[in-house]
Formats: C-alpha cells, structure tokens, sequence
C-alpha cells in the first residue's frame, strides 16, 4: 500500500511507518498471494550501490520494479486506499 501511496500518489516516502501504522489498524486486509516473480531489483542491489546518489536510485527503481510485480493485486490495494 505504502508503494501504491510513493509511486503513485506522490506521498512523501518517509511517512511510510506512520502510513504503515494508520494502515494495520483498519479491519478490511486480506491477505493477498505473494507474485511469484518479485521484480529483477532486489535489496542486493540497493546495497551495491557505490554512492549516495546510486542507491536513491537504486531504492526508487525496486520501488517501482517491486510494484510492478505486484501488478495483480494492485486494484484490491487501491480500493484499500480508497476505502481509507
């Protein structure tokens, strides 16, 4: 939800904990099946990063590659979203 919140409305990525806090209070979750393709950036290549402008890029292109493969579960998300 917290990606669908960056990546697609703009929200400021460091209010993610206290999103993710008002987020899990809310009774309507499901659990939603993991893709089991996760996306080609991983958290290796955020470490790899050789300098601070590396791994801002880094961190964004797994953001955007980690939600792209969450693309089937993106509209239960967004009516999450919706609904909150």
């Amino acid at each position: 939800m917290t990606l669908c919140l960056v990546l697609e409305d703009g929200a400021d990525p460091r209010e993610g904990p206290k999103s993710h806090r008002r987020m899990v209070a809310r009774p309507e979750f499901a659990w939603l099946d993991p893709p089991s393709e996760r996306g080609q950036v991983t958290v290796a290549d955020v470490l790899d990063a050789d300098s601070a402008a590396a791994y801002v890029d880094t961190v964004w292109a797994w953001a955007r590659d980690t939600w792209q493969a969450w693309a089937p579960h993106h509209s239960t998300v967004r009516a999450w979203l919706s609904a909150g």
